[in-house]
């Protein structure tokens, strides 16, 4: 089961509807697609260096990474990667507070609004869902550096 995952835009293949997955136990990035009109999904199948791509495209990376490394990057790794190049908390990480297993990020979009990407203990995704940093206790700690009691 992935441990974050981003929704893809179409790409190259139009014909599936396709997310790109970090799964923490394997280490790496794997592409899970779904045939439009179909139920099934076709899970961790390997990345092709455009979807490889969009990794820098949602962190934000501006300088070039190579794709071997980007192929094991964790969703944490590319939030620094982005505050080491531009200096900005626009993007914020952490694994769940409360299993540690996976990885939950928010997006500071233009106009303000903050959204975040990843999922819940009870494996329901987050695809960019607006938070408000005075209701959520991980984006408001992120934010202020201090901890969850």
């Amino acid at each position: 089961m992935a441990d974050f995952r981003i929704q893809l835009p179409d790409g190259p293949d139009e014909l599936a509807r396709r997310e790109l997955d970090w799964d923490r136990d394997s280490g790496d990035w794997t592409v899970s697609e779904q045939e439009y009109g179909s139920s099934r999904w076709n899970m961790r199948l390997p990345a092709t260096a455009w979807d490889l791509g969009q990794i820098l495209v949602f962190f934000r990376i501006i300088d070039p990474v190579s794709e071997e490394a980007l192929a094991r990057m964790t969703p944490g790794e590319c939030v620094m990667a982005h505050f080491a190049q531009t200096g900005t908390k626009d993007l914020l990480a952490d694994l769940c507070h409360e299993c540690g297993e996976h990885w939950l990020v928010y997006r500071l979009e233009d106009g303000g609004t903050w959204r975040l990407y990843g999922r819940n203990c009870n494996f329901a995704w987050y695809r960019g869902r607006a938070v408000d940093p005075l209701d959520d206790v991980l984006l408001a700690r992120l934010l202020t550096g201090t901890a969850i009691s």
